[in-house]
């Protein structure tokens, strides 16, 4: 954050100090089966899932099991 600051999210009240990280991304590279496995073992199940032509990059839909 460049200055402090306090955002409300739902009920929620965050704030972030002046040079505090906010993180906005983590990416992880995993095939289908690796993904589903991952989702199966936190008790979801996929549903559904969209992707580029090449499969390269995708989007789950995850449901609780």
């Amino acid at each position: 954050s460049e200055r402090a600051q306090g955002v409300r999210i739902g009920d929620a009240q965050i704030t972030f100090s002046a040079g505090e990280h906010i993180v906005t991304e983590h990416s992880h590279k995993y095939d289908l089966d690796q993904f589903e496995g991952l989702a199966q073992a936190a008790g979801f199940r996929l549903t559904k899932q969209w992707s580029d032509e090449r499969d390269w990059f995708s989007v789950c839909l995850l449901e609780v099991d």
